[in-house]
């Protein structure tokens, strides 16, 4: 049996300490610099107040499970104790594994293990893991025990390298977070006229479907695609009300930004460009 503490009861460390926690292959047990962390726990016996020599000595895997400018501060209270052999890992998508460094000169295996998933609450269920990557980057005697771990949570491990680590973590922002921003943005249209968003629920998915088998400009459909400069008229005119100036801004900036991109020659874009200059 393997014996695991993350450190960081977030939303991101709970989901693990909770996919792991009645596993019979690990003793897992979790730490958090708030000490009310542990009311959330269906066992409090299992959540760690204070690090003590003795309780790192005896563990396996560290988890460092926090906000990337919070690491630097758990590297910090980790340096005092003897890491060897144990495995020293952070999740953080884009902070380098050199942070870890100073965890090395203590005998740790150090490396990042970043699940490319969302998680928007604490605690989420272990088959919120299934299927989902893991990148991970570091030590190659670490590989092995993060391939168990993953095959435990049912993920999938991907082996990176630093730049590749950091460009997926780039690419995610852009796939999922500020996706929520083109979904508020169609949100706010909607609650203007008392339309339910879930009518685009449908649209939504097939658009993922789709961008499951095809480029994302072998899928792109809609005014822009065809080239109807008319509708684009129409929608900026009916964007140019004062307290929708966020979504113009944002309307004509994806515009452009497909008609600069040289994967992309829908017809009439000259004319469409002309447009979107003039409205703008």
């Amino acid at each position: 049996m393997k014996s695991i503490l993350i450190i960081g009861c977030g939303k991101l460390g709970s989901s693990l300490y909770r996919a792991l926690k009645n596993n019979p292959s690990y003793r897992v047990q979790i730490t958090d610099q708030n000490p009310e962390a542990a009311d959330f726990l269906n066992d409090p016996a299992e959540f760690v107040a204070t690090l003590s020599a003795e309780m790192i000595q005896n563990t396996d895997i560290i988890f460092i499970v926090v906000p990337d400018d919070a690491i630097v501060q758990v590297v910090s209270g980790l340096k005092p104790f003897s890491l060897k052999q144990t495995i020293v890992v952070h999740t953080s998508g884009n902070t380098p594994i050199a942070i870890l460094n100073p965890l090395e000169k203590r005998g740790a295996l150090t490396g990042s293990l970043h699940p490319l998933q969302t998680f928007s609450s604490p605690f989420q269920p272990p088959e919120y893991w299934h299927s989902v990557f893991c990148t991970f980057s570091g030590a190659a005697q670490a590989v092995k025990e993060m391939q168990i771990l993953c095959k435990t949570l049912r993920a999938k491990l991907i082996p990176v390298t630093a730049r590749q680590k950091q460009t997926l973590h780039c690419a995610a922002v852009f796939a999922a977070n500020y996706s929520v921003a083109l979904f508020a943005a169609a949100e706010s249209l909607l609650t203007r006229e008392n339309l339910d968003t879930q009518l685009l629920q449908p649209l939504i998915r097939q658009v993922q479907r789709n961008f499951e088998n095809q480029s994302a400009f072998d899928i792109l459909s809609g005014p822009l695609q065809r080239g109807d400069a008319q509708t684009i008229k129409d929608h900026l005119q009916l964007l140019t009300q004062p307290d929708l100036q966020t979504e113009y801004d944002l309307y004509v900036a994806l515009a452009r930004y497909l008609l600069n991109k040289r994967e992309f020659r829908p017809e009439q874009a000259e004319k469409i460009k002309a447009l979107l200059s003039k409205e703008n």
